[in-house]
């Protein structure tokens, strides 16, 4: 999962994929290289690469350590516990 400042450096590289002056196959090459560096992880699809930020998910479990859902989640769908408010 990608943190703010790492999200920031591949916010940018998938703004610049939308160059048209860059061939179709070349533009988000430098998005999946630059995903390949933070993460050592070579993904071919650059829009699973826009759902790696760790923001949108909740935050942990306190039970079994595991992300809610969303930031709004009631409940851990992973174990089913629920905060006390």
């Amino acid at each position: 999962m990608l943190d703010e400042i790492e999200w920031e450096a591949i916010n940018k590289q998938w703004k610049n994929g939308f160059d048209i002056k860059v061939p179709e196959e070349e533009r988000f090459q430098p998005l999946k290289e630059l995903y390949f560096e933070l993460t050592g992880y070579r993904e071919s699809n650059e829009l699973a690469i826009m759902h790696h930020r760790i923001d949108l998910y909740g935050r942990p479990c306190d039970r079994c350590g595991k992300p809610f859902r969303t930031p709004r989640a009631l409940f851990c769908a992973a174990c089913g516990w629920t905060p006390k408010p």
